[in-house]
């Protein structure tokens, strides 16, 4: 197995607009390469879509993982 290092700074940006700076903060911890882990109806209605516009626009392609089942609560 090779070595490898895992970044998982603390910070939570929360607000209207926010989903719009994910690009910048993405830029400030210095990552380029997102992997977004959702569910299937993220997927489905549109919202996954809106957090990732601002990557693309920004020149960013985020992996997604969506095949998790959803917590019912």
């Amino acid at each position: 197995m090779s070595d490898f290092t895992i970044v998982a700074p603390r910070f939570i940006q929360v607000g209207g607009g926010s989903v719009a700076l994910v690009a910048d903060v993405l830029a400030k911890f210095g990552l380029s390469r997102p992997l977004v882990v959702t569910d299937p109806f993220m997927v489905k209605s549109g919202l996954l879509e809106r957090c990732l516009a601002p990557l693309a626009r920004a020149g960013i392609s985020a992996g997604v993982f969506s095949d998790t089942i959803p917590e019912p609560t």
